[in-house]
């Protein structure tokens, strides 16, 4: 269930797709609306729509069409629309379940594309053009997220040269066309983060035609949409260099424009709470006299979740490509996962949040300096560190997964020695007024080393660049927020490592 009041409140169900409404009678919290997608016969919450500022009648009244979803705020007198892509995991469709299932697959035009046995790249099935007559098409097409990367398919065609074509689009972009006697062969384009429609159409000229006049393609396979990063605000798939000014709430982000956005004493936590793949503005308001924590989600909405003395850890526990609102509590070793769990793991050590496995799901983990130990849940305990270390974790070697790293802080020259499990070791930086901020700062797919000075503002980025941007009176925004806050608060607040 949603762990909200009223729960049912309101119900749309298409397809696959279902949306209940769960209104919320606490005039200090919204209403939301809880979206499932079915699995055969089990139905999985992939998404939560809340409103944009607090209503405790959001959703009391919603609809469901297709992917798009109307639900309504009776208390301000709002209606909200949105967009639901559903995250797929590991993107592939080989059609062997011998229909289009796999995927949210659409066939449309003068004839439907079907699954068929008759010439497969391998295995049993592929997906095959229907007969048409001349002058007309028909489309096979399909939307959804996906990662950065390769996008690939098998295709053949046996059509009259030159005047029938199997064609492939991405986002209505014509990308490739063939025609003729044309046996199996793989094509691949390169796609960026987001959301993208990938349409195929078989098409004919306005008379004659040659051979079996169809076309057939076979194992399409995208990158998987990944865990929602942390620091990229415009979706380029970099880093961006950004940093967060607490007296004034103003948000700094290189090249960009600077926003404003947040409350006195208020923490950054930016995140992809929206799941549209680029960063959004967000904060924890610590300065409620009942000692909650209020997030203010500039792309999502409004909220209280959990004490001011836990720890914000938002990450993707779920794997969907939304950063989810999450906080630990070090004295009981509590994990909160808004509308997902709670779980105990760690009590007095440093969380350090992190996809170990490469899974796309934010894993729970903890680190304990006094004993170089990390803990994290369902993979392993890994002893990694010496005496006075500091935790990097970041996906160093672009596997898709983090990486165990420390930083030795205690060498007598004040420079910084970089450990990487299982790749590197090398000295980059000084350890005296500079905050670790490992990022992917050239959008080459792997973690680069990084530090930001605060005496200088500058910012020093291993084999990327140095750029002078900001002061120390700034927060330089990073994946590793969690991480520095947790050291920060054990040291009463004062530490920069």
């Amino acid at each position: 269930g949603s762990g909200v009041e009223y729960f049912g409140q309101s119900v749309s169900l298409d397809g696959d797709l279902a949306l209940i409404g769960a209104a919320f009678d606490d005039d200090d919290t919204s209403g939301l609306a809880c979206v499932f997608l079915r699995d055969d016969d089990t139905w999985n919450q992939i998404d939560l729509l809340v409103p944009s500022e607090i209503s405790s009648y959001f959703a009391y009244g919603l609809s469901l069409d297709g992917n798009v979803a109307l639900v309504g705020d009776s208390y301000f007198g709002k209606a909200y629309l949105f967009e639901i892509y559903p995250s797929y995991g590991e993107l592939v469709d080989d059609f062997e379940t011998g229909d289009f299932s796999v995927l949210p697959w659409t066939t449309s035009g003068d004839g439907l594309w079907q699954a068929t046995g008759t010439n497969p790249y391998q295995g049993t099935y592929a997906a095959q053009s229907p007969a048409i007559d001349d002058n007309q098409v028909a489309v096979l097409e399909t939307t959804l997220q996906t990662g950065s990367g390769q996008v690939s398919f098998w295709f053949a065609v046996d059509s009259e040269e030159g005047y029938d074509f199997l064609e492939f689009y991405i986002d209505g972009q014509f990308l490739g066309g063939w025609s003729g006697v044309v046996d199996y062969g793989k094509t691949t384009f390169t796609v960026p983060e987001g959301v993208h429609t990938f349409t195929w159409k078989y098409t004919k000229d306005s008379s004659g035609s040659s051979g079996a006049d169809t076309a057939w393609i076979d194992d399409f396979s995208l990158p998987p949409w990944t865990t929602a990063k942390a620091v990229d605000f415009n979706n380029d798939g970099t880093h961006d260099v950004a940093l967060f000014y607490p007296d004034n709430s103003k948000w700094y982000i290189k090249d960009h424009s600077n926003f404003i956005y947040g409350t006195s004493e208020c923490i950054p936590i930016p995140g992809d709470y929206n799941g549209d793949g680029a960063t959004d503005l967000a904060v924890v308001d610590l300065t409620r006299p009942d000692g909650r924590a209020k997030w203010y989600l500039d792309a999502v909405g409004v909220f209280i979740y959990g004490l001011q003395e836990w720890i914000p850890v938002p990450g993707d526990y779920n794997g969907d490509g939304i950063t989810d609102a999450a906080l630990f509590d070090p004295v009981t070793g509590k994990w909160y996962v808004r509308n997902q769990f709670v779980a105990v793991y760690g009590a007095g050590g440093i969380p350090v949040p992190g996809d170990y496995d490469g899974d796309g799901i934010t894993d729970i983990a903890v680190f304990y300096p006094d004993t170089n130990k990390w803990y994290i849940k369902d993979i392993g305990t890994y002893t990694y560190g010496m005496a006075d270390c500091i935790p990097v974790p970041a996906d160093y070697d672009g596997d898709g997964a983090t990486d165990l790293a420390v930083i030795d802080t205690s060498r007598p020259d004040g420079m910084a020695k970089w450990y990487i499990r299982d790749q590197a070791v090398f000295i980059y930086g000084a350890v005296a007024d500079t905050i670790p901020v490992p990022g992917d700062y050239d959008g080459d797919g792997d973690a680069d080393p990084c530090l930001f000075y605060q005496t200088s503002g500058k910012w020093y980025c291993r084999n990327v660049g140095i750029w002078s941007y900001g002061n120390g009176n700034m927060i330089p925004l990073s994946s590793n927020l969690a991480t520095r806050n947790a050291i920060s608060q054990a040291s009463g607040g004062s530490a920069v490592w």
